[in-house]
């Protein structure tokens, strides 16, 4: 870690980051956790009373407002409300008051935990603020816009594209630094705000908890693991049972895939059958990271690094993905991951594995490695540090601050 005086954090995140559910939990929890020991944080989250407490120890103290009821609103007013820059996220006003009541101006610096918590921290003026955004949304939104069927959808995907376009020209103007977590979301935050300073924090992983396992492998299975009711998600692995899964089939009829992971969707359910296991959520997935010959990221859309490689990197499984799941990732292609796109590549690759063991325990013990040089905690917690250091000081080195 980088030597600096302790600072007083005020972060504000859009839910508790606890349980480790999601990546924005991880990516919270990781990283308060590694400097919480060298700075003092203080949590307003919104979500159930009380916090978990499991961050008891990660904070000095910790404020949850409860999530407002829904809005309700005439129809004219919704209308309006639609094209609102404004209205891409929710505002609560109860949460502005609980964050004044902390007297933001006392603190060394604001840490917002995620694009949504920006229509608050914008309303605390002279406080520094990092902006730890994660993700650029307008990329998603293009892709919608893109695979829209029909005017209908077509025109509600270009208004949201123009919504989060310039929600976040204007919300991100008030922020010191901002933070993402690939270059690519860099590259476009950057484009819409060119004065602000972005720096690139990739996730890291639990690499003691996600370590290598001796149980053996289930032979001929391919595993997918993550968040299920995620549009992208669901997305790909649709696209992997529906157009990919059924090539390998051809030459090995015994094949598997298991689908890991909460809030599976209804058409993700509905592929559950001879070779397909969808087992909704589990209390730890590491037993099926563990089973599987092959785990598979077949993403045909969405930004950022994906935990699940990270995760699948740091137990030595052999990964094959999709160009579109590696942003953000130190790659060595056919080192530590096998990049395939397209339904016959992606299944070829797959049989082809299933038949050659050593190579994917090379491809695994390469993973591992890379995981260790590049992708533990205290690594990119001592980056997230720097960026809040630097946050923190560009106020009060301006001219006239």
């Amino acid at each position: 870690m980088i030597s600096e005086p302790p600072m007083r954090v005020l972060f504000l995140a859009h839910k508790p980051p606890f349980p480790l559910q999601d990546g924005y939990n991880l990516h919270n929890y990781h990283h308060v956790r590694e400097l919480a020991g060298r700075h003092e944080f203080h949590l307003v989250a919104i979500g159930a009373e009380p916090a978990p407490r499991e961050l008891a120890a990660l904070f000095e103290s910790i404020h949850v407002v409860p999530a407002a009821e829904p809005r309700r609103a005439n129809p004219v007013a919704r209308a309006l409300r639609s094209f609102s820059a404004h209205e891409v996220f929710e505002f609560d006003p109860r949460v502005l008051a609980r964050i004044e009541s902390l007297r933001p101006s006392e603190f060394d610096v604001v840490w917002t935990g995620g694009i949504k918590m920006l229509v608050y921290s914008h309303r605390l003026h002279g406080t520094p603020v990092l902006g730890d955004v994660a993700d650029d949304e307008t990329g998603p939104a293009r892709t919608r816009l893109a695979n829209s069927r029909g005017p209908v959808e077509f025109l509600r995907n270009l208004r949201d594209l123009s919504k989060i376009t310039r929600y976040q020209r204007l919300f991100f103007r008030h922020l010191d630094v901002c933070t993402v977590v690939a270059e690519g979301d860099r590259d476009a935050i950057a484009s819409l705000n060119p004065n602000l300073d972005v720096r690139v924090v990739a996730n890291g992983v639990d690499h003691e908890f996600f370590a290598p396992r001796a149980e053996p492998e289930e032979d001929r299975t391919v595993v997918f693991e993550g968040n299920m009711g995620f549009e992208p998600n669901v997305e790909g692995v649709l696209y992997f049972a529906r157009e990919v899964l059924p090539l390998v089939l051809r030459a090995e009829p015994r094949a598997k895939l298991y689908v890991v992971g909460k809030d599976p969707s209804p058409a993700v359910r509905a592929l559950q059958g001879p070779s397909v296991h969808v087992t909704g959520v589990v209390d730890d997935v590491r037993p099926y990271l563990a089973r599987g010959s092959i785990f598979v990221c077949p993403l045909v859309s969405g930004t950022g690094i994906k935990n699940k490689i990270l995760q699948a990197w740091s137990m030595a499984r052999c990964v094959v993905a999709t160009s579109k799941s590696c942003g953000g990732l130190v790659l060595e292609p056919g080192k530590n991951l096998i990049v395939a796109d397209g339904a016959e590549e992606l299944a070829r690759t797959i049989v082809e594995l299933f038949g050659d063991p050593v190579r994917r325990r090379a491809l695994g013990a390469r993973a591992r490695e890379t995981v260790l040089e590049h992708y533990t905690w205290a690594r990119k917690s001592a980056q997230m540090e720097a960026a809040l250091v630097a946050a923190a000081g560009a106020r009060r080195n301006r001219p006239g601050a």
